[in-house]
């Protein structure tokens, strides 16, 4: 019966699988790269480009190959941790089965006022679009319906199976599985039903999805041999803090708009995303709808609430990752969530 289940774990000879398809990753994206650059190279061949893209096809079908039984490792990894919190029923199946597919999501493009930081619509768009389609589309928007616009490229997807991109290796991979597997076993609980029912209910489903599929996958990683995930890795170099100046930037586009003085945070925004640009961290577009986007991710310096502070207190208040998933998911609102909060904080100060 296991043997069918898509959440069944492969046999050890498959242990390399994991290796073997993200180091393929890796060298497809190399000759993507290498090949955009030789097609503007008048000095190559016909040939020669004939037999790049056969090299290239035959990396394609060998990942292809392996591809299901590194999406069924990776589902099994994963769901040894969810049994290991309780999430298994007594017939040995997990509610939902951890599904994924490992290929690119699609693009969104997000929509906000230029007045006002506030994820207005989302819409889907085709996957690995390039750069100018993308700015095309922004700009489009921008002359035509007066809104901010930003075409991203997003890490998963929580449809059923989840959509997670391997492009970004191993580790973010099993992070972000274990993620979009939170948003589907919240689908069913008050949690998930009332996701759009406002901004910070909204942020509160996808705050407290990160750091659970952060925890997970960190578990996951671990025990194939790799470091602890870290929420602010990546974010301070050198003596250049991106966290803080973001979160600085934040601030000061809210008082802005706030204000009035829209063109002015508009500006503003572009002097700060080239401060980060020559600081090694590279956004392409810093805008209202860039904020909107990344804002509703409370451990993102994007965001200018205090969700991901409320959202570690609430998990430090439970023995495991498996009772912050049950526990959160009764709240129907972020309101009600608050609320519960500030009744622990009062118990906990008697």
């Amino acid at each position: 019966m296991r043997q069918i289940l898509p959440w069944h774990r492969p046999p050890a000879k498959e242990e390399g699988l994991l290796e073997s398809f993200f180091s393929l990753n890796r060298d497809i994206q190399k000759m993507e790269q290498q090949l955009t650059v030789v097609r503007n190279e008048s000095s190559f061949t016909e040939e020669e480009l004939g037999h790049s893209n056969k090299e290239l096809k035959t990396f394609r079908q060998r990942q292809s190959q392996i591809r299901p039984q590194v999406e069924e490792r990776l589902e099994g990894l994963i769901s040894e941790v969810l049994a290991e919190q309780g999430f298994e029923s007594r017939i040995g199946l997990i509610w939902p089965p951890v599904d994924v597919e490992l290929i690119s999501p699609p693009s969104v493009v997000v929509l906000s006022p230029r007045h006002m930081i506030n994820r207005q619509r989302s819409i889907n768009l085709r996957p690995n679009l390039r750069v100018e389609d993308m700015e095309a589309i922004e700009d489009k928007i921008f002359q035509e319906q007066n809104l901010s616009a930003l075409v991203v490229s997003v890490g998963g997807v929580a449809t059923y199976p989840s959509i997670v991109t391997p492009d970004s290796g191993l580790r973010h991979a099993l992070v972000t599985g274990a993620h979009e597997w939170v948003h589907q076993f919240w689908f069913f609980r008050p949690v998930g039903w009332n996701y759009w029912r406002d901004a910070d209910t909204t942020s509160l489903n996808e705050t407290a999805a990160d750091l659970a599929g952060r925890e997970i996958g960190s578990q996951v990683y671990q025990r194939l041999g790799g470091k602890a995930i870290e929420a602010d890795e990546g974010l301070v170099d050198g003596d250049f803090d991106f966290r803080k100046e973001m979160r600085t930037t934040r601030l000061a586009v809210e008082q802005l708009l706030d204000k009035g003085r829209v063109e002015e945070a508009e500006k503003y925004m572009e002097e700060r995303r080239t401060l980060f640009v020559e600081n090694g961290s590279f956004i392409r577009k810093l805008n209202q709808a860039y904020f909107s986007f990344f804002g509703a991710y409370g451990s993102n310096p994007a965001s200018a609430t205090s969700i991901n502070d409320e959202v570690k207190r609430f998990r430090a208040s439970v023995d495991t990752i498996g009772d912050f998933l049950r526990e959160l998911s009764r709240f129907s609102s972020y309101k009600e969530f608050k609320e519960y909060l500030q009744e622990l904080d009062a118990d906990v100060d008697r």
